[in-house]
């Protein structure tokens, strides 16, 4: 299984990496509570699923520094680009000037193009960056702390199905709570986030109800 790593700035932020990077037995005994085998590649989707869950409710607990950043996303993304266009024009405009020019500073041709392949990926990854920053930051009067746990559950759900587990949110009037499979998934799952991001019963059970029925409106529109 890959390894998800973070920076040391980011991490106190988001809490302990095992939060995403589950070993065998610990993947093993959410299998078991829920009744779903994951496959290799499901596994890494969950664990970048913890991830992503992980970081966008930190940037929405931490607002002000989330704009702050996104301001800074957009810089890099100006920024990258147009560096990226003025060196292709150099290079197609004026021949071999610019590489001659780099080769005597010690530099190979080859170090510009690996230059130039860079920029188009910083310029790719800070503009999604940026878009995922902004949906997670949203947020105003009488919205959840976490408006990306619908989100969340609706990506888990997908996997959890794809995985041949069956999506139910039922309400027992024995336990007058909504306890199922899934939602004990989802449950095991959050329990492994920092505090602030922890849902309890019965409350668990009617945010995961909701998330389940915006994602099966989403999926049965798609399907038409």
């Amino acid at each position: 299984m890959p390894k998800y790593v973070l920076g040391d700035q980011i991490l106190p932020a988001l809490g302990d990496d095992r939060i995403w990077n589950m070993s065998d037995e610990e993947f093993k005994a959410i299998s078991d509570a829920c009744g779903v085998k994951f496959n290799a590649t499901q596994r890494n989707e969950l664990s970048q699923l913890l991830l992503m869950h992980a970081s966008n409710a930190n940037a929405q607990m931490h607002r002000l520094k989330a704009s702050e950043a996104l301001c800074c996303l957009g810089d890099v993304t100006k920024a990258s680009k147009g560096l990226l266009k003025q060196i292709r024009i150099l290079r197609s405009a004026q021949g071999m000037t610019l590489e001659l020019e780099l080769a005597k500073a010690g530099f190979h041709q080859s170090e510009l193009t690996s230059l130039q392949e860079l920029l188009a990926h910083l310029s790719t990854a800070s503009s999604a960056a940026r878009q995922t920053l902004s949906k997670s930051t949203i947020g105003g009067r009488g919205r959840s702390k976490h408006p990306n746990l619908e989100q969340f559950v609706g990506r888990l759900a997908k996997l959890y199905e794809d995985a041949g587990g069956t999506v139910s949110t039922h309400y027992s009037d024995i336990t007058g709570m909504r306890s199922t499979p899934f939602i004990r998934f989802v449950e095991t799952l959050l329990n492994r986030m920092p505090d602030p991001l922890k849902k309890s019963q019965p409350a668990l059970g009617q945010a995961v109800h909701r998330a389940v029925e915006v994602w099966r409106k989403g999926k049965a529109h798609n399907s038409k």
